[in-house]
């Protein structure tokens, strides 16, 4: 069942509840979230003629999990960065968070791949599903020539090596 809680600092003024809403007390209406950095939901909370913006996952924390080692950061169990429902979320340390699930496997393959990478999908002209690759320098470090691979994806080939290559699942 959703709870609600007063915003420290904005009592009165501003709840935020237990599924990750927040709502303006005084007209009862909920804000509007906008994304920032990294894909967080964040938002503006106003105070006399000040404004200032927060993360909802740092808001609902505070309210709702207890701290007492004073950790510094918020972890997403789920690593889903809008789901800011209270039981996914975590205190922890920085170290933590940074190493937490697929995090580091998805920054090496980045990193590996190029940050615009897109996945290259391999069938056989039946329409079966080879294999998925991160990216075309993926299929070249697998024996492929990367510019043929990339020709038969934008439809200058119809094939390279006997298979359909394409950037979308067919």
């Amino acid at each position: 069942m959703e709870q609600w809680k007063d915003i420290e600092g904005y009592e009165g003024l501003y709840q935020v509840s237990s599924e990750g809403r927040v709502m303006n007390v005084r007209n009862g209406k909920l804000k509007i979230f906008y994304y920032g950095t990294g894909g967080y939901k964040r938002v503006m909370l106003w105070k006399g003629n000040k404004s200032k913006n927060y993360p909802v996952h740092r808001l609902v924390a505070k309210a709702f999990i207890p701290n007492p080692d004073n950790l510094p950061q918020v972890n997403h169990k789920d690593e889903c960065h809008t789901n800011n429902v209270v039981e996914n979320l975590e205190w922890c340390t920085l170290a933590y968070n940074l190493s937490y699930g697929t995090r580091v496997k998805r920054i090496i393959e980045k990193e590996r791949n190029g940050k615009r990478s897109k996945k290259v999908y391999q069938y056989t002209f039946d329409g079966e599903l080879v294999n998925t690759y991160p990216s075309l320098a993926e299929c070249g470090r697998n024996g492929y020539d990367i510019a043929n691979v990339s020709k038969v994806c934008h439809g200058v080939y119809k094939q390279y090596k006997g298979y359909k290559w394409s950037y979308t699942p067919l």
